[in-house]
């Protein structure tokens, strides 16, 4: 555990995403909780659309609030929390919600491959089941997804301060067309004075592509883990390749990208369909 008062959840966006939100519709950006006063802070927007307070559940636990307003909302956590994987829940007076998971508490370094265990003595094979009846064919339903992509990169890469950047992760989009981005980024800054101002952005040979994620996160403290959302979209012209890219200001030497999944789900087009 890092010993800290401040540390992150980690928050897990979903895969597909709207490129319109409503006013009213709450979304969260990021999440943070202070284990020395066991609070909750979320930030984001369309938390109090009526200026009526919103509902905040921890693993179906009705929270206290300490504040709230349409962009942030602090909140008492339960006692007795352990390191884990919770869902958290924001209703806001319109009743819309934003439902994801999250985890607290910090991650250790991975441990060494335990030996391979020895094969156990095969079982006696089961009697067949009787067949069961053909079932009656259904129309074809429309085209669906068209290809995916994903990235996985769980070592610690480094970034670099100042006016420099770095690569963080590619992806390789091997058809023209639309795809629908999503994943998340985990940043930690193991400087244990200076905070971070670390800036990120998903971009194409070309540079910034609006739909692409871009993130300018708020300093990040010393010794602190936060994670963030990955959402977006893309348009590709031609089978094609796109690189999240992250730089660290301020006066932090140690901020590092502690792993990053990126996932590219390319959909057709909302007028093409298989006719059965």
């Amino acid at each position: 555990m890092f010993k800290t008062t401040c540390a992150a959840l980690g928050l897990l966006a979903p895969l597909f995403v709207s490129a319109a939100i409503a006013a009213t519709v709450p979304v969260v950006n990021s999440v943070t909780v202070s284990y020395n006063s066991n609070q909750v802070t979320v930030n984001g927007s369309g938390f109090l659309p009526k200026k009526t307070a919103p509902t905040v559940l921890f693993n179906n636990t009705k929270l206290s609030l300490v504040s709230d307003t349409n962009t942030k909302i602090v909140a008492h956590l339960p006692g007795g929390v352990t390191a884990g994987t919770f869902s958290l829940t924001v209703t806001n007076s319109e009743k819309d919600k934003f439902t994801f998971d999250v985890t607290y508490g910090a991650t250790g370094p991975q441990g060494p491959e335990g030996p391979t265990g020895a094969n156990g003595a095969q079982g006696p094979q089961g009697p067949s089941g009787p067949a069961g009846p053909t079932g009656p064919t259904g129309p074809q339903g429309p085209s669906g997804v068209l290809s995916t992509a994903i990235t996985n990169v769980p070592n610690d890469v480094l970034l670099p301060s100042g006016a420099l950047r770095g690569t963080v992760a590619t992806i390789r989009l091997l058809n023209a067309g639309t795809y629908v981005i999503g994943g998340q980024l985990s940043l930690y800054n193991s400087d244990s004075t200076n905070r971070a101002n670390v800036s990120c952005a998903v971009e194409d040979n070309s540079g910034l592509v609006n739909g692409l994620p871009q993130s300018y996160l708020e300093p990040l403290g010393p010794i602190t883990l936060m994670t963030i959302p990955l959402n977006g979209f893309y348009v590709a012209k031609t089978p094609s390749t796109l690189f999240l890219y992250c730089a660290a200001g301020g006066d932090s030497s140690g901020v590092v990208a502690s792993s990053t999944t990126i996932t590219a789900t390319q959909v057709p087009p909302p007028d093409v369909a298989t006719v059965p």
